[in-house]
């Protein structure tokens, strides 16, 4: 049984705003899944999750990564299996790569794994077809790995829904993958630099064709919170992990001058807010943040795109009851 919120108490505001605003025609209508299932219960319930995500007029889901728990183990029948759960949901599904399903396989609970070899096998079995996406039935996407010298990110891609425009950049928990561990090598760290520099270069040409087509809106979808980190834990690092990604996000969204969602993951708490500032600390108005339901809640998020409102997005939670 699905049971409907729309917030916690706290966003009591938000969900007025959400959910009585002036009706108008919907643009479309998607829906948001990750972080989950982690362990024996939630995964008893994974099917519940799918019944009431198929029984819902989304047009498609975005799957915004973390298909296990930190410390499950990172076999290849563990991600194997998890991927083809992702394939045979009755919806096209586009899934980002999380930090548990790859980076953090090095931790000895999940197996002392290497975190590259790992990478490589998640993107044989999640992304088998380039530009095409998993679910039933698929949708074609584009990919950066269709682009000259990146074909190395099959993850990062884009579409158009109507006038809307969406793209998926792989952007991860634990710093972004720069995080170190024990037996960290060069090339994770070259791994970790040639990603998040793709993935601004992929952010930035997507803003650029949705300002070319005109598009009404536009949704970044990622894994990692890039809202967590303090300033003095980004110092350690020579590339920051997210400071560039937002700030390419604001520099985009000044230009294309619409309604921009960035929908994340990772750190569990369900949020529908507007936490992106200018330089001068000022809120900027057109960008909003969704974070989605995760560990231990299962659940998924609804959102409808309403470009003509003046809630542009639109968002209902779905919790599986007990």
């Amino acid at each position: 049984m699905t049971r409907i919120h729309n917030f916690k108490i706290g966003m009591l505001a938000a969900v007025v705003n959400c959910c009585f605003g002036a009706i108008a025609a919907a643009d479309t209508s998607f829906g948001v899944v990750g972080d989950g299932p982690y362990g024996k219960k939630a995964l008893a319930r994974f099917p519940d999750l799918v019944s009431s995500i198929e029984a819902s007029n989304i047009e498609f889901l975005i799957h915004v990564g973390d298909i296990k728990g930190g410390s499950a183990p990172c076999t290849d029948e563990m991600l194997t299996s998890r991927v083809n759960a992702i394939d045979d949901i009755r919806r096209p599904t586009i899934f980002i790569p999380g930090d548990n399903d790859w980076t953090d396989c090095h931790r000895k609970k999940a197996g002392g794994y290497k975190p590259l070899e790992r990478l490589s096998l998640l993107r044989k079995l999640a992304y088998p077809n380039i530009g095409v996406s998993l679910g039933t039935p698929t949708m074609p996407l584009d990919s950066q790995a269709m682009t000259p010298g990146f074909e190395e990110f099959p993850e990062h891609q884009y579409w158009t829904k109507g006038s809307l425009s969406f793209v998926t950049l792989h952007v991860l928990g634990s710093d972004n993958g720069l995080a170190q561990f024990k037996g960290r090598t060069k090339a994770d760290d070259e791994e970790a630099v040639r990603r998040i520099t793709a993935s601004i270069n992929w952010l930035n040409s997507s803003f650029a064709n949705a300002k070319q087509s005109d598009s009404a809106a536009m949704v970044i979808a990622i894994h990692g919170n890039p809202f967590g980190m303090s300033k003095r834990r980004a110092k350690k690092y020579d590339i920051k992990p997210f400071a560039g990604l937002l700030a390419a996000i604001r520099t985009g969204a000044t230009n294309l001058a619409k309604p921009v969602l960035l929908i994340h993951g990772d750190t569990h708490d369900f949020k529908f807010d507007q936490p992106v500032k200018d330089s001068s600390g000022r809120t900027i108005s057109t960008i909003y943040r969704l974070e989605g339901i995760g560990s231990p809640d299962i659940g998924w998020v609804e959102v409808t795109v309403a470009t003509g409102s003046s809630d542009p997005f639109q968002v209902k939670t779905h919790f599986i009851s007990n």
